[in-house]
């Protein structure tokens, strides 16, 4: 039994007629005789007297009316239902973002952007680079906001918003804090602490120094 049987059933005890029926269900009459049939074969029943020129609902036939009333009311609730969800979603962005929320003010820039497009829903996940790379494979979000350089990103548009430089923070009892300029030379010896290690920030961190020839010491890893 199919959603289509009972709205061609339905359909025929309205009209009493195989004709009007099929053209209000916009399909042909023989179609619809064969749906119908088919109904009456799957449940073993007959749901029309056929024997008189208008056609009548047997008893069977009105016991199922009843209830394909109500099973159709539920169904075009569900299919309004769903057509309320899928505007909901139409007017919604979600956007991925890495812990950067202050560093950028975007706080503010979003917060304005609701002011500006209140039709609009944001729906904003802080997002670990760990499990980045899930998020990106199965396209959770409209809008990711990132740092570095990923191979699923290939695959959107990409937009710079902002250029950082690595910077070294020393203490100042630390013998480098007079220099006005530091190479990542001079941290050859130094013990260092990095963001965590699933970090662009930490990769890039450790390419420079390999690049400048030596291996970081890292002391170890963790947020600032």
């Amino acid at each position: 039994m199919t959603i289509e049987q009972l709205q061609y059933f339905y359909a025929v005890s309205v009209h009493k007629t195989f004709s009007l029926a099929a053209l209000e269900m916009n399909i042909t009459q023989s179609a619809l005789s064969k749906q119908i049939a088919k109904l009456e074969q799957e449940l073993g029943i007959f749901l029309f007297d056929r024997s008189h020129r208008q056609i009548t609902l047997t008893h069977d036939g009105q016991q199922l009316l009843k209830d394909a009333k109500l099973i159709l009311k539920d169904y075009e609730k569900m299919l309004d239902h769903l057509q309320t969800i899928k505007e909901e979603n139409h007017n919604t962005i979600k956007i991925a973002m890495l812990p950067i929320f202050s560093h950028y003010d975007l706080a503010h820039k979003l917060n304005d952007f609701s002011k500006n497009h209140p039709h609009i829903h944001l729906i904003i996940d802080e997002v670990e680079e760990r499990d980045l790379h899930h998020k990106l494979d199965y396209h959770d979000y409209d809008i990711y906001i990132l740092r570095g350089d990923y191979e699923e990103l290939h695959a959107f548009q990409q937009i710079l918003l902002y250029e950082d430089s690595l910077v070294a923070a020393i203490s100042k009892q630390h013998p480098f804090s007079h220099l006005q300029q530091l190479s990542i030379n001079q941290l050859k010896d130094e013990k260092l602490l990095l963001p965590p290690q699933y970090t662009t920030i930490c990769n890039l961190a450790i390419k420079a120094c390999q690049q400048a020839g030596f291996n970081p010491i890292i002391h170890r890893h963790g947020r600032i």
